[in-house]
């Protein structure tokens, strides 16, 4: 299993004041791909009997390509406009989810997830185009985590007794053999997301789209 990364760890943070966004940058999945997931997560309810697991509501999955956090709404519009920039350079490429993952913390399992690929040398370059943009604005500093392309589709319930958590990891890591190949959905744009709470929900609401026209030096 894999460490957690700040945004996984915490799905969203507390409701924001009016100063600032809890922001990230991200992948729609089409509704095939999101068919496939929560058929997926139906099949892992009942391979994991009692354990506790949140699945996440088809509304809110999309593929991560950088946590962004609070950030000050005056930063909104140069961060599209950035990410605009970056897409321009790129063209539209196919994606799907593939084998089940977990990320961990003090050990043990916390976020379940689908791998996302094929990690394609087009993929990979504009993830880092995105990294590079982001850190330029001077707002956020590099990441401290490695980029691992994944679609989180559950979290467990921190009222897991402990005593679960050994039998947990095991069937999680006899999961992680199965490769359940979702369909490929077309990636046709970058997403800068706003996550906030609505009547006490945690909801992933898409700001603004960088559409991907292949204009420039990407691939």
């Amino acid at each position: 299993m894999t460490d957690l990364t700040p945004e996984t760890a915490t799905g969203v943070g507390a409701p924001d004041n009016d100063a600032s966004l809890r922001l990230f940058v991200a992948l729609a999945i089409d509704p095939a791909g999101k068919d496939h997931i929560r058929q997926v997560q139906r099949d892992l309810e009942k391979l994991l009997g009692g354990y506790v697991v949140i699945w996440e509501p088809l509304d809110n999955l999309h593929l991560s390509l950088r946590f962004l956090g609070d950030t000050p709404r005056r930063w909104l519009d140069p961060t599209l406009e950035t990410l605009r920039g970056v897409a321009a350079a790129y063209s539209p490429f196919p994606l799907q989810t593939g084998r089940i993952g977990a990320f961990s913390q003090d050990g043990r399992p916390r976020v379940l997830h689908l791998r996302a690929g094929p990690e394609t040398v087009r993929f990979l370059a504009m993830q880092e185009a995105v990294e590079s943009a982001v850190q330029s604005l001077g707002l956020w500093p590099p990441s401290d985590y490695p980029f691992t392309p994944h679609v989180t589709i559950g979290r467990v319930s921190r009222g897991l007794k402990p005593s679960a958590y050994g039998n947990l990891e095991h069937t999680l890591n006899n999961l992680a053999l199965d490769a359940r190949i979702g369909p490929f959905w077309q990636v046709d744009s970058i997403g800068l997301y706003q996550s906030e709470f609505v009547d006490g929900e945690p909801t992933y609401r898409c700001l603004g789209e960088a559409p991907l026209e292949g204009k420039g030096g990407g691939r």
